[in-house]
Parts: C-alpha cells; sequence; structure tokens
C-alpha cells in the first residue's frame, strides 16, 4: 500500500492537498492521523472531531470502526495502530492513503512500516510563505481561539 505523508507546519495548505489527492479513485484521504491514533483533544487544524466526510468520527463508518478497535487496544505502539488503521483502508479497496498529519514523530513511526516493507512510503513537504504562515497565527490569536506558538520541526 501507498502511503502519501504531508509534512509541515501547521496552516501550511495541507487540508486543501489532502482533499485534492483524495479525489483519485485509488485514493482514500484520512485527515490528521496523528491525532486520532495519540488521542489527541486538538489536531493542528482542529479537525480532530470530524472525518471529510463531515461527519463526527463515531458516526463515520470508517473511523467508527476504528475507534471501536482502539478503546480495546489503548497501549499498542503507534506502528500497530497504524497497521490497523491500514488494514481499516484496505476493506475500502484503496491502495493509497493521504496522510495530512504533518508531524514529524508520526512520520518517523510510519518509518518503521516502510522499512519492514510493509508500505511504500513518499512525503510531500509542504512550504508556505512564513509571512503568510505568521499572519494567519497573528489573526488566530487576535480572534482569541489560539495562542501564538512557533513549533521547531527538525529534520
Amino acid at each position: 500500500m501507498k502511503i502519501i505523508y504531508i509534512l509541515g507546519l501547521a496552516h501550511s495548505g495541507s487540508t486543501v492537498v489532502n482533499i485534492m489527492l483524495s479525489k483519485y479513485p485509488d485514493a482514500i484521504g484520512v485527515g490528521e492521523t496523528y491525532a486520532v491514533l495519540s488521542e489527541k483533544k486538538v489536531s493542528f487544524e482542529r479537525t480532530h472531531n470530524f472525518c471529510s466526510c463531515g461527519r463526527n468520527l463515531d458516526e463515520c463508518e470508517f473511523w467508527s470502526c476504528y475507534l471501536r478497535w482502539q478503546q480495546k487496544n489503548r497501549e499498542r505502539s503507534y506502528e500497530e495502530k497504524y497497521r490497523f488503521l491500514l488494514k481499516v483502508v484496505s476493506n475500502y479497496n484503496k491502495n493509497v492513503v493521504i496522510d495530512s498529519s504533518k508531524n514529524i514523530w508520526m512520520l518517523e513511526n510510519i518509518k518503521k512500516l516502510e522499512e519492514k516493507k510493509e508500505i511504500d512510503l513518499r512525503v510531500i513537504f509542504l512550504i508556505r510563505d512564513v509571512r503568510g504562515w505568521a499572519a494567519s497565527r497573528y489573526d488566530l490569536a487576535k480572534a482569541g481561539r489560539k495562542k501564538v506558538k512557533f513549533y521547531p520541526v527538525y529534520f
């Protein structure tokens, strides 16, 4: 199975890229998997509660299957959780997974599957003009929705 992993900063256009790439018949966009797999309360783009189908994750046919499994398997490694996620994807007869997690540590976990030759991994690194990114972060802070934080990205 092919994985297209989108890496970059928040507000860099990853959601749009995910939606565009998932329009291919053989592809499925799974959004920010790191938020669901790690059970984070908030994802980078604040989309952690909803699937791209528009439903809550626990109402979505795809994610509800994974969430039921996750409740019984919370102590599993990210590698095992991602492997099960790919099993769910295979039920949809899709061969390409678009993951817009943007998170470097999640990518490191996915690379373990690539090293075992279980997946074919491709990475898209999004770079947005820092002025536009800073402006969007400033607007969020000004609206009181988020504190301005700058996260280091290591390569």
